[in-house]
């Protein structure tokens, strides 16, 4: 019985040092595992700022570039409105100076 004693003894050392080993283990383990979590946050932190400044940034980049947009598109509308006009003035003008070549030259 003594023998058996012992045995239960040493394997309740054992068991006691293990479970000590085992403790210390998960204790550096929360620790590394808090450290990445706080990691984590601060890089999605960084990531969530740097997604509202580009965001900011497009919207800032879509109002510029659309005013220009418009300022083109009006240009090549103005532009177009003006060689029309310019057409119809020298057809008219044209149709003017046949008419009036016609009426000059017809006898009376």
């Amino acid at each position: 019985m003594s023998k058996e004693k012992n045995e239960d003894i040493k394997d309740d050392i054992h068991s006691e040092s293990e479970t000590d080993e085992l403790e210390e283990s998960n204790e550096g383990s929360d620790e590394e595992r808090i450290t990445e979590l706080q990691d984590t946050i601060l890089r999605l932190r960084a990531e969530l700022d740097n997604s509202q400044k580009r965001s900011v940034a497009e919207v800032e980049k879509a109002h510029k570039y659309g005013v220009e947009k418009l300022l083109v598109e009006s240009i090549i509308l103005l532009r177009l409105s003006i060689l029309t006009a310019s057409i119809k003035i020298r057809f008219f003008l044209s149709e003017k100076v046949i008419v009036r070549s016609t009426v000059l030259d017809k006898p009376e």
